[in-house]
């Protein structure tokens, strides 16, 4: 209910971050060392694909070990009318793809629908000499996946493809990927969002045609470092993982975002969070029937498995939301 993320303060209703939400249980493959899970990015199909409403690719990252950062594909299903499901089930070949070995690490997937296929997105990041890869792997059923191959890539140190969301756009597949180091350093900052397109994700064509900016993140403070798109009434939205650096600690946490574009290039932050009080990473989000579902992934021991990294979920009613955050 809104009353458990709204209060008053000079006479004036600031959201403060939505507590009521859950964890998700969401298990690593069998040979992992422990349990950690973090780079949510979830599908929702209404009317089910391979018997699952809710598709979800994690990669798993037990104490920050990359070798354990491999994507990983579950389902799930809505169920008594609740479209949130927390208890997902494995497919049965995860990690759909293995750490390729030496100073290179998988990171960053992102799931994609399209004619009954899923598509799994993973960015290669090579240590080494600063190569970046965004590969792609196809699937009919959820289970079985096929080689990768590399859709683009670059080795332009200005250049990071952090967090690759792709949507359709016109006749287009367009990936959002953003750029610079807030999440790695104190006061790091985001360069920008470069935008890929292409015509297929079969077709390695593709090119890079703008470079977006988000228009307000030096006036309010707010540097963003992980991503996810979705349209609402002709506009595109982004849920993200953002550091406040007005704030005076050593390092302020991440904290869950939203921001909107007109122009499908340059975003406009809205300066006060979905998710705060929790040390928040990578969202995802999904529309339904008016209410904008997110699932967020954590960094910290809060639950009772002492896991390192989490996966939450929680939802709004998009416009009561977007009327708060406008006001």
């Amino acid at each position: 209910m809104l009353d458990k993320w709204i209060y008053w303060k000079y006479g004036k209703r600031i959201i403060i971050g939505n507590r009521d939400y859950k964890w998700c249980s969401i298990p690593v493959p069998v040979d992992y060392p422990r349990q950690s899970q973090t780079h949510p990015s979830i599908i929702y199909v209404k009317d089910k694909w391979q018997g699952a409403t809710h598709w979800l690719a994690t990669t798993p990252y037990p104490n920050g070990r990359i070798e354990f950062e491999n994507p990983c594909i579950y389902y799930a299903n809505s169920h008594d009318g609740i479209n949130t499901p927390t208890v997902f089930t494995p497919v049965k070949n995860n990690p759909i793809l293995s750490w390729p070995g030496g100073s290179k690490f998988n990171s960053d997937v992102e799931l994609y629908m399209e004619n009954n296929i899923l598509y799994s997105i993973t960015r290669e990041y090579d240590n080494q000499n600063l190569h970046k890869e965004i590969k792609v792997q196809t699937s009919a059923n959820g289970h079985d996946w096929n080689i990768p191959y590399t859709l683009f890539s670059t080795s332009d140190a200005d250049k990071e493809l952090l967090s690759p969301s792709i949507l359709k756009y016109k006749t287009k597949i367009r990936f959002y990927c953003l750029n610079g180091n807030a999440g790695v350093y104190r006061r790091g900052i985001c360069t920008g969002i470069d935008i890929w397109e292409g015509t297929s994700l079969s077709d390695t064509g593709f090119t890079q045609v703008a470079t977006g900016q988000f228009l307000n993140k030096e006036t309010i403070g707010i540097e963003p470092w992980h991503c996810d798109v979705f349209e609402y009434e002709d506009k595109l939205y982004m849920v993200l993982c953002a550091r406040d650096v007005k704030k005076k600690t050593f390092r302020a946490p991440m904290e869950t975002y939203l921001a909107v574009s007109e122009n499908y290039q340059d975003f406009h932050i809205f300066p006060r969070p979905l998710v705060r009080h929790i040390k928040t990473y990578r969202p995802s989000a999904y529309m339904a029937e008016r209410q904008l579902y997110l699932y967020f992934s954590s960094i910290g021991r809060y639950l009772k498995d002492n896991s390192d990294r989490n996966i939450g979920i929680t939802s709004f009613e998009i416009d009561t939301l977007l009327d708060e955050l406008n006001n």
